[in-house]
């Protein structure tokens, strides 16, 4: 119940920040796919061509009934040049398992095509390749968004890497304070949304060495790291830990989230380190019976965020390493006392809700895309829009990071809005 507690205690923090910044966040984690898998062989490299509107694909009427052809082109994101020997895989996933899997060389020109493929409405696909020792993957397609007998275009962009970290900066840092946990303590949320503005992958200076560090304060227990956990992604440091994931070019392109405790009877000082350059700091308490004092952050007044009062604090231009005191004291009314014995009435009383959330919460992924929150139910604007808010939705279904329960109602009404759509062009 504790865990359960706490997981559905960060997704109603994530999606508080989110609707009071209208931001986006990936939550994607650290999924490594299962060992088994059935290798599919087949005529998969039938020789194709680039038509005149610029699309790839393979001969006219080569496609068999029943199967589909998936085609693209490898691009260096970086302006350097591709490999002739890169090699690209296809993957197939039935929910989180490998279904198939086969390979083939990129022709001279860096495109590929997979032809006579099985068409499984249920299945997932995606290109990815392996070059310089990081897998860069194309986007996410679902067997059911792509006709019989048709083509789709999985292209893939490729980074070269460097470990010079000056084009990485904090885009937005949220602290979300929470008092209803066990007894004499209290929770820290924290998340931070960084981005790459240059044109390299950026990666740690030494393999299994971090790329950031993240300072956490001595008193604190209970780390639980979104994502990962320590020693794989995430690494113990001597103040804290480091994130090793290297970090690919684009605005929000990484996220870290993680949630710890800290003892608690009243007050509390805590001293938030920033690992990087922040643009804009955001932190969130109770807004009835708790105070927060400090140097660096401004009172940015109250929200009522679904019926609970809250308020926000903000900073910006941080430099990095720079350090945001805050001084903590009082309890929310809606939480248990100091040396309450019972689980707080505010996580109880709000558990559907947040639970609820969790669709909202795949809409704010952005690892290969660009999607923006307008409110708390989105509205796509486009039929674009639409289309990568399914892709993202399926790459979320396939890591676990949302339920089939939650996965199901969501693409069925993303796909009826993408049905309106069309509907409108063709009037």
């Amino acid at each position: 119940m504790r865990i359960l507690t706490r997981h559905l205690l960060i997704a109603f923090a994530v999606c508080t920040v989110f609707i009071l910044t209208a931001c986006t966040v990936s939550l994607l984690g650290d999924i490594t796919p299962p060992v088994e898998f059935q290798i599919t062989q087949g005529p998969f490299n039938t020789p194709a061509a680039v038509t005149p509107t610029g699309r790839f694909e393979p001969p006219s009427g080569t496609i068999q009934p029943g199967k589909i052809a998936i085609c693209g082109k490898v691009n260096n994101g970086s302006g350097s040049e591709i490999p002739a020997n890169l090699v690209v895989s296809l993957k197939g996933f039935d929910q989180q398992h490998i279904a198939l899997q086969t390979s083939l060389p990129l022709d001279e020109n860096f495109y590929f095509c997979f032809s006579n493929i099985d068409h499984e409405d249920k299945r997932q696909y995606r290109v990815e390749t392996d070059y310089k020792g990081l897998i860069f993957q194309s986007e996410m397609v679902e067997g059911g968004d792509i006709p019989s007998g048709s083509t789709v275009d999985l292209s893939v962009t490729i980074y070269d890497t460097t470990r010079d970290m000056s084009a990485l900066e904090i885009e937005r840092a949220h602290v979300f304070l929470d008092f209803s946990g066990r007894e004499q303590s209290m929770n820290v949320i924290q998340l931070f949304v960084i981005s790459n503005l240059g044109m390299y992958a950026i990666v740690p200076p030494e393999t299994g060495e971090p790329l950031l560090y993240f300072d956490l304060p001595q008193d604190m227990y209970n780390l639980t790291l979104e994502g990962g956990r320590l020693g794989k992604r995430f690494i113990e440091t001597q103040f804290g830990f480091g994130d090793s994931e290297p970090i690919l070019p684009g605005s929000s392109q990484h996220q870290v989230l993680y949630t710890y405790e800290l003892p608690y009877e009243n007050e509390e000082n805590i001293l938030l380190s920033m690992p990087l350059p922040v643009n804009s700091l955001t932190v969130a308490i109770p807004a009835k019976g708790v105070k927060l004092e400090s140097t660096m952050l401004l009172d940015s007044g109250t929200r009522l965020i679904q019926g609970i009062s809250m308020r926000l604090y903000k900073a910006s231009g941080l430099s990095a390493g720079q350090q945001v005191d805050m001084a903590i004291s009082g309890w929310p009314p809606n939480a248990r006392p100091p040396g309450g014995r019972a689980l707080g009435n505010l996580i109880l009383g709000l558990s559907g809700f947040m639970l609820a959330l969790i669709a909202i919460i795949s809409w704010l992924v952005f690892m290969t895309r660009n999607l923006r929150l307008h409110s708390t139910e989105i509205s796509a604007e486009s039929e674009q829009d639409i289309l990568d808010a399914i892709i993202t939705l399926d790459d979320l279904y396939r890591s676990g990071e949302i339920s089939e329960n939650a996965y199901r109602p969501r693409r069925a009404e993303l796909k009826e809005q993408l049905r309106q759509e069309a509907a409108k062009k063709r009037k």
